[in-house]
């Protein structure tokens, strides 16, 4: 038992299995081939921690949701941009009004995204930092808190399969690692080396609506004549949409088409809402 905790110990907090995964990294401390006499042992540790997660799906990687959501954000630039574009040309040919518009939405856009963002993880990272605080509290109350704090972690490690026995000598030698840690990561779901960065989500999240608002700045702040400047906007801002929806559904291993099927139909229909509002008012002179 001391050879698993020292097993799962020895590994970075974001490595370790969630008593999921029996992944025996760490090989000299328990290679049955090198010490034979540990065969049997291992196989049970083995055993007790793949059943323990034989119903837990496995996570995506952290970079990889990351990574999807700066596509979201992406498309919401484009679509954003793009709606305001040709809901302007709807109602006003003048390429200088078609272009401001399509400036005013993307710096309008991009500001209130990253600060949107700023606040949201900003929030959610003081939660996580005052969960974390509650925690070091509850330790410092004395032996009968810091034993029940330990049963706790211990009833955690029974809830994914491991035995009543197992999981408190699991927690036990964790909490005498990092007792706080340990609870950080397995009671309250926050990896204390990972906590939310809310200026790095805001940078992100101004640069993925800048990227995807780009597509049709482009491809409309340059061509006088009207109908090709609005035909350029559309074909472009179109091709975006299915390659922000690719990409999304790539990352999310979800179905490629139906994936990019979202993303063209309520693109084209926002900006189909956005022209006919355009075209609607410019008619009417209002």
């Amino acid at each position: 038992m001391h050879n698993l905790v020292k097993l799962v110990s020895c590994m970075p907090y974001s490595k370790r299995p969630a008593f999921g995964i029996a992944r025996f990294a760490c090989t000299p401390l328990l290679d049955e081939r090198a010490n034979p006499t540990r065969k049997k042992e291992v196989s049970g540790f083995k055993d007790q921690l793949g059943r323990a997660g034989a119903t837990r799906p496995t996570r995506r990687p952290m970079t990889v949701n990351r990574s999807i959501r700066a596509s979201s954000g992406a498309t919401d630039g484009l679509v954003s941009v793009a709606s305001i574009m040709v809901g302007v040309g709807g109602g006003n040919q003048d390429l200088d009004a078609m272009r401001l518009a399509g400036i005013a939405g993307w710096i309008a856009g991009s500001l209130s995204m990253g600060v949107g963002e700023y606040i949201s993880v900003a929030s959610q990272k003081d939660s996580e930092e005052a969960d974390i605080e509650k925690e070091r509290e509850q330790q410092r109350k004395g032996p009968e808190s810091r034993q029940r704090e330990q049963e706790q972690l211990a009833q955690i490690y029974v809830g994914r399969g491991l035995t009543v026995e197992l999981a408190r000598q699991v927690a036990k030698q964790l909490s005498a690692t990092d007792v706080v840690r340990a609870h950080a990561r397995d009671e309250l779901g926050i990896d204390i080396d990972a906590l939310a960065n809310p200026t790095q989500a805001a940078l992100v999240s101004c640069a993925a609506f800048t990227l995807g608002a780009l597509f049709p700045l482009l491809a409309g702040s340059f061509l006088p004549e009207y109908q090709t400047r609005i035909t350029s906007v559309i074909a472009v801002s179109l091709i975006g949409m299915a390659l922000f929806g690719y990409v999304s559904s790539a990352l999310g291993g979800s179905k490629l088409m139906r994936g990019i099927m979202r993303v063209l139909m309520g693109g084209a229909l926002a900006m189909s809402l956005t022209y006919g509002v355009g075209y609607a008012f410019g008619s009417s002179g209002i």
